[in-house]
């Protein structure tokens, strides 16, 4: 009984040692033509699958029975035909962990790849060349990935011209599943947001890889953005959250989602409101170009519908946004709550406004790159300063002849005009300003940051001169009223409008010019729509 089981001892210790000397020896060492075995069908199936040239800096192999295992690092894919870029795929490190039974089978299988450190440039379709999406070609070694992940990923969509930036995504972690050359992939991956800072997930799927043209590679999927933060950009307040959907090729995406800001404000009045969005847009890649046609939000009281984009200009750095815009239905209060310090705002009343809008590149404050150029109508509008409810009541009874009666007058008005706005400066080339009894004709700027105003401009009243005021002024003021006769009107006279919104001076202006402000200003950004 004792010899038994020094001889079990004995057997234990034997096959611990031969286990130990066969996992030095599949370590160690492996006959070195069988390394170079593998790494020669591995490069093969690189060159297969991606049309192009691979260089392995580290390569090494372990076989622990029955699964195989390779390691390396400063792996490089390249085109020929793309000297000039980069490579194609570089790889900082990687490991496959595969088994020896599956890896036999046809096709072959993969267990788990691991890669750190990947970065994908990929190029933009040659000169005049047709899109053409080709079926995948038979394999001589076909493979399928069971499960790729890797770490630290950038995908690049390089721009047609070498000088611009590429399109890029940053992806700290990306999962893919049953990875193939002639089939797409499903994914799921976290990226970070550079500008405005957030996490995106997103899932999908990607592929097939089309190794002639990988910028007609498919890729779609659904995301969501939560919690990124406008402050980095200048003029901008507010977090932004996000969702929605995307398909399309590398080199043209198209997505539609919505955003919503529960603190959205600029710079000029940061008072923040409530702003929900949905969009449709394509995304260009080879030129980083976003067409937004349509985008709709709704802010307060009010909604907007966009189109255009985000587009680079011809010899200038970054990008410009330049949008066709209305407002309708809106609220005057609304638009001013955003545009404009007072609080309460200083009109209230309905609103249609229409607008080409575009805010140059550059890092300034967004309130001195927006530019506007539109035209605005407000039906039966108020104001918000008792002390201009009053005079405008005034005028308005005054202006009817019937001075004597304050209550005959209104403090309702319509008001209509175009406006451009440019470097935080609003100028108003033609405005019309109509209460019961006058009609205000007036041209000229109002400073959004010093709230200055500088208007001129004729004032047309439905009674005479001397109808406007009562006693020994209207006795005397009938000698004028010659002077100041109108052709449609009882009364014509010239005015000027100066001082602050808050502290405004109306005066007579017998000497004006017919200059326009905007006469020596330069539209330099227009709005277009995307083809």
């Amino acid at each position: 009984m004792a010899f038994s089981r020094r001889r079990f001892r004995w057997f234990l210790l034997i096959a611990g040692a031969v286990s130990l000397l066969a996992l030095v020896a599949s370590r160690y060492i492996l006959p070195p033509y069988l390394i170079h075995f593998v790494k020669e069908r591995s490069t093969q199936i690189v060159r297969e699958r991606f049309q192009a040239e691979v260089q392995f800096g580290h390569f090494d192999m372990t076989l622990i029975f029955p699964e195989l295992f390779i390691t390396g690092d400063n792996v490089a894919i390249s085109r020929k035909q793309e000297d000039r870029r980069p490579a194609l795929i570089f790889v900082k490190k990687f490991s496959v962990r595969a088994s020896l039974l599956q890896f036999a089978r046809t096709p072959a299988h993969i267990q788990r790849i691991y890669l750190e450190g990947m970065n994908i440039h990929v190029p933009p379709r040659a000169p005049n060349s047709e899109p053409r999406v080709i079926k995948a070609r038979k394999e001589h070694y076909p493979v399928i990935v069971d499960r790729l992940e890797c770490d630290d990923c950038e995908l690049n969509i390089l721009p047609k011209q070498l000088d611009k930036e590429p399109l890029q995504f940053a992806i700290h972690r990306l999962t893919m599943q049953t990875v193939g050359l002639s089939r797409s992939a499903p994914y799921q991956a976290q990226l970070t947001n550079p500008k405005p800072n957030g996490e995106i997930q997103a899932h999908g799927n990607f592929g097939p890889w089309q190794p002639e043209q990988p910028s007609l590679t498919a890729l779609s999927g659904a995301y969501t953005f939560r919690n990124a933060d406008l402050d980095p950009f200048p003029g901008i307040q507010g977090t932004l959250n996000s969702n929605g959907t995307f398909a399309g090729i590398l080199e043209r995406i198209v997505a539609d989602g919505q955003t919503y800001m529960a603190d959205f404000a600029l710079d000029t009045t940061e008072h923040p409101i409530e702003l929900k969005t949905q969009f449709h847009a394509i995304i260009d890649g080879t030129t980083g170009d976003t067409a937004l046609d349509p985008v709709k939000a709704q802010f307060l009281n009010s909604s907007l519908v966009a189109s255009g984009g985000v587009f680079g200009l011809p010899g200038k750095k970054g990008k410009a946004v330049l949008l066709d815009v209305t407002v309708n239905p809106a609220r005057l209060e609304d638009l001013m709550r955003l545009g404009v310090k007072a609080n309460p705002p200083p009109m209230i009343g309905a609103l249609r406004f229409h607008t080409q809008l575009a805010i140059g590149p550059g890092k300034t404050k967004v309130s001195e790159r927006l530019k506007l150029d539109g035209r605005f109508y407000a039906k039966s509008a108020e104001p918000t300063n008792p002390e201009t409810q009053d005079k405008l009541r005034k005028l308005s009874s005054r202006a009817q002849g019937k001075p004597k009666n304050p209550a005959a007058g209104s403090d309702t008005f319509d008001l209509n005009g175009r406006f451009i706005l440019d470097r935080g400066v609003a100028t108003f080339p033609t405005v019309t300003f109509a209460i019961p009894g006058a009609t205000l004709n007036l041209s000229g700027e109002y400073g959004l940051h010093s709230e200055q105003l500088n208007f001129q401009g004729k004032l047309r009243l439905k009674a005479k001169l001397s109808q406007t005021t009562t006693g020994f002024k209207s006795f005397f003021l009938k000698a004028v009223d010659p002077f100041f006769k109108g052709e449609d009107a009882g009364t014509v006279l010239p005015i000027k409008i100066t001082g602050t919104r808050e502290k405004p001076s109306f005066g007579l202006a017998f000497h004006q010019k017919s200059h326009h402000p905007e006469d020596n200003r330069k539209e330099e950004y227009r709005a277009r729509r995307a083809p």
